[in-house]
């Protein structure tokens, strides 16, 4: 870990914590644990999948008046007491640094600036005082009052300009701040009225119709033109005409103002799920599961019965139950390595499970899921069927065609295994690793067409 100073504009050091690159990775894969719902922080627009510092700014758009606070040493500012329960404990202990780099859970370590998974951590600890400002607002009964956050910049619009209302917001706002563990930048603290011009919120102008940038952006993006062309015909090095093009590519990526791409929720809900399925793979001692384009779809098939692909339901196939389990479940002691085979199944794009919610939940490595009363895995055929193996339930496992879940897959099309005999299975893995306990099925190796790699497929037996 290398620490570093850099000079503020406004003066001072700003003190920033660079990983190596074996500890970058790490702190990667620890941010993969990290959720952050977008539901929750409704408010928060930097380091958000979806959102940006453009829309950040649309909220404000045709407002009369606009309040801008900043926070003061935002990362610095986060102790672990305050995402205690909103992120993984693994995370709190790695991920909070002492002044001098060393990680715990001690009162003087921080989130620091610089480290991967600071962000999520400072919008995770945020999110009360998000909350607060929120009902704050609503509750002065302010007209047409919004609240936006990036990073460290709060921006409050109104649809009153009155200077005693804006007075008693911002005393209110510096009183939450102060409550959940923050502090204000009392000189950066901004008033501004469309009267008097567009109002600014990080950097981008909010207009009565939509946003824009800045003057003094207009004139910084001239002055990089200008430079690069001086310096494109002096004859200057290459490496700074690069440099040059670089910083006016980037300026006038700014100045377009996009959007991001809007983030399909189908994705969002996947890689959530993937999140949590890697997760329990780590504790339980499993291979990764890897993203898979799964050929059933997830359907609700009966009372509190279902299909799904959550990869891991999945790999809690026999552990998230109602007590029963098998050689697969991964939690507890084992006689033999079947139980590791679970990612298979969830590698395998022909291979869903079908279950039936007993109405409770289950966590296992900090990953909350239903409580199966019994489950059994379905299979896509490569001749166009769709079949069932073995039910898993408190009476041991066997095709039971008039069981709850049974019956449930039969009216949803689907057919006993015992029916699909030396039928193959859409689809096969491409790294088997340790290979699962087959009930209704058998692998078989064999080699790609593409790469002459080896990979397995699953016959009906």
């Amino acid at each position: 870990m290398r620490i570093t100073e850099i000079k503020k504009a406004s003066g001072g050091v700003r003190r920033i914590y660079v990983p190596d690159p074996e500890e970058r990775s790490e702190y990667r894969r620890l941010l993969s644990t990290i959720a952050q719902p977008p539901v929750q922080l409704k408010s928060a627009h930097g380091f958000m999948p979806g959102r940006n510092i453009v829309t950040n700014a649309l909220p404000h758009v045709g407002k009369p008046l606009t309040i801008s606070m900043d926070l003061s040493d935002f990362f610095d500012s986060v102790r672990p007491d305050m995402v205690k329960g909103r992120v993984p404990l693994a995370v709190i202990e790695k991920c909070f640094l002492s002044a001098s780099g060393i990680p715990g859970t001690t009162p003087d370590c921080r989130a620091r600036q610089g480290l991967p998974t600071s962000p999520a951590i400072a919008n995770l600890a945020a999110l009360p005082m998000d909350q607060a400002i929120r009902k704050c607002l609503s509750r002065m009964g302010i007209p047409g009052a919004v609240y936006t956050r990036y990073a460290d910049d709060l921006s409050i619009s109104m649809d009153c300009a009155d200077q005693e209302t804006a007075e008693k917001v911002v005393a209110a706002v510096s009183d939450i701040v102060s409550r959940c563990g923050f502090r204000l930048n009392a000189k950066k603290t901004r008033v501004r009225r469309a009267t008097g011009g567009n109002r600014e919120c990080c950097g981008i102008m909010a207009t009565g119709s939509g946003v824009e940038i800045s003057r003094r952006t207009r004139r910084v993006i001239r002055a990089a033109e200008h430079n690069l062309e001086v310096a494109r015909g002096s004859g200057a090095g290459a490496k700074a005409v690069r440099k040059l093009e670089h910083r006016v590519k980037g300026l006038r990526e700014f100045a377009a103002l996009k959007k991001p791409r809007e983030i399909d929720e189908n994705r969002r809900t996947a890689a959530a799920r993937m999140a949590d399925a890697r997760r329990m793979a780590r504790e339980c001692g499993l291979r990764l599961p890897r993203f898979c384009r799964k050929v059933q779809a997830e359907q609700k098939i009966g009372h509190r019965t279902y299909i799904t692909n959550d990869p891991a339901m999945i790999l809690g196939m026999s552990a998230f139950t109602t007590g029963w389990t098998s050689c697969m479940a991964i939690v507890g002691r084992h006689e033999y390595a079947y139980h590791k085979g679970v990612t298979f199944w969830a590698d395998h794009p022909g291979v869903s499970l079908a279950y039936i919610d007993s109405g409770a939940a289950m966590t296992i490595a900090g990953v909350t899921r239903p409580k199966m009363s019994s489950r059994a895995l379905v299979y896509a055929l490569r001749d166009g069927r769709q079949a069932y193996g073995d039910i898993y339930s408190g009476t041991g496992h066997r095709i039971e065609r008039d069981h709850p879940l049974a019956q449930a897959l039969e009216a949803a099309g689907y057919v006993p295994a015992t029916a699909c005999r030396d039928a193959l299975v859409v689809g096969n893995v491409k790294k088997g690793g340790c290979l699962p306990f087959f009930d209704n099925a058998m692998h078989e190796p064999v080699v790609l067409n593409e790469s002459r790699r080896q990979a397995y497929r699953v016959r009906i037996r």
